[in-house]
């Protein structure tokens, strides 16, 4: 599956154009090739937006994005081949409202040039996860450095090249929310409950065995993708057989220990925070209790042996893929829908199945009351397909306006 991509594209805007545009500021960039000074313009207008790079003295754009998050609104969702067309459609439209050009003079981008590409699989771990995440913080790969992030959800091996990573998929969305980078539904939250994902940030060479001129298109609908994360896969032992303690023997042995080694009340917070720490990661346990109690109680463990936390109900089978897509026809029916009722909005993504809103950057949102209110008109309808629960604006007034 892909994911974030940067690609170049060739085009010419005149000096009149280029003041057209609203740039930001702050990331107008000045450089120097071959001694010569150049300045570039950023164009990027939220954290789910494409980044838009022109460079005057090259003629060319480049573009980079996360195609699960611009076309299905969010990246929990898996990227189909299928949409390939649908996506370059739908940026090519975003760029000619942006730069402010028509939009056959975005005709070719379909014939960009990828420069980076991450690729990514989604495996379901049922209520194990961290007793695969640290199997993984133990292996090692040749060339590579070996870290772990996120408070120790996520494990990444760094080349110079190329970047594999694995981490529990929630604790990465508690990370984006937290950081104002992204919103999710508590829904999406149970959607994503006990899946890993596996991301991998492709070389130069892996780009050119994708396709010699690393053609977009090409390379959006390429079926060797799965090589890659195969290859990257087996890289990090996913798909060997894995050794854990089993839960019978952690919680015996926590049980067996004399009230003087482990009272009666550090009994039950020991099993209820590896509980806790099996089935939903690190980020859930430090919700649940202070970092003091924590440290003590996980001194305690120490002393009489438990150094490993993760444990597994049964012996661990192998992670199998697993698919999370979201039905464009949804979006269609969605974008149908705005047009028939002429909502007076300039853009907008469809997320389902999510609940009301309540993120202070959108400007149409489904009330608990199930009306949909815009907070710039008077607008307001009832949606009676339950399916259509949540609306976040982009700039896509060519279509809705």
């Amino acid at each position: 599956m892909n994911d974030s991509i940067l690609f170049s594209v060739g085009l010419q805007l005149t000096d009149s154009e280029i003041g057209r545009v609203d740039w930001n500021d702050n990331l107008t960039k000045v450089y120097f090739e071959k001694g010569t000074k150049y300045i570039s313009y950023g164009y990027y207008k939220g954290n789910s937006a494409p980044r838009i790079r022109y460079y005057p003295e090259r003629q060319e754009v480049t573009v980079e994005v996360s195609i699960p998050t611009f076309l299905y609104g969010s990246n929990i969702y898996d990227y189909q081949p299928s949409d390939a067309k649908w996506f370059i459609t739908s940026l090519t439209d975003y760029l000619s409202d942006a730069l402010k050009i028509d939009r056959t003079r975005l005709d070719l981008i379909g014939q960009g040039k990828v420069k980076r590409l991450d690729v990514y699989r989604h495996f379901r771990a049922a209520n194990s996860l961290m007793c695969y995440i640290d199997y993984f913080k133990k292996q090692r790969i040749p060339q590579y450095t070996c870290d772990e992030k996120y408070d120790g959800n996520a494990v990444y091996w760094i080349a110079q090249t190329r970047k594999i990573k694995i981490y529990i998929k929630i604790a990465h969305m508690k990370y984006l929310m937290a950081k104002g980078k992204m919103f999710f539904t508590e829904q999406e939250f149970r959607l994503m409950k006990d899946i890993l994902k596996l991301e991998v940030t492709l070389s130069s060479d892996d780009l050119d065995k994708l396709h010699p001129n690393r053609n977009l298109f090409e390379i959006l609908t390429s079926p060797k993708i799965d090589h890659f994360i195969s290859r990257d896969a087996h890289r990090i032992g996913l798909f060997d057989n894995i050794n854990v303690y089993s839960k019978t023997k952690l919680i015996d042995q926590i049980h067996r220990q004399d009230d003087g080694v482990l009272t009666k009340s550090d009994k039950q917070k020991a099993i209820h925070m590896l509980e806790i720490y099996n089935t939903y990661g690190l980020d859930e346990v430090n919700e649940h209790y202070s970092s003091s109690v924590l440290v003590k109680l996980k001194q305690k463990l120490r002393a009489i042996g438990l150094n490993q936390f993760a444990y597994s109900t049964t012996d661990l089978p192998q992670l199998q893929p697993t698919l999370i897509r979201k039905d464009r026809a949804v979006s269609d029916l969605l974008i149908s829908e705005i047009n028939k009722y002429r909502i007076n909005a300039c853009e907008f993504i469809a997320l389902l199945p999510v609940t009301a809103s309540n993120s202070s950057n959108m400007n149409l949102m489904i009330h608990n009351d199930g009306e949909l209110r815009l907070s710039s008109t008077d607008t307001v309808r009832t949606m009676q397909n339950d399916s259509l629960t949540r609306i976040m604006f982009r700039k896509y007034k060519h279509i809705i306006c």
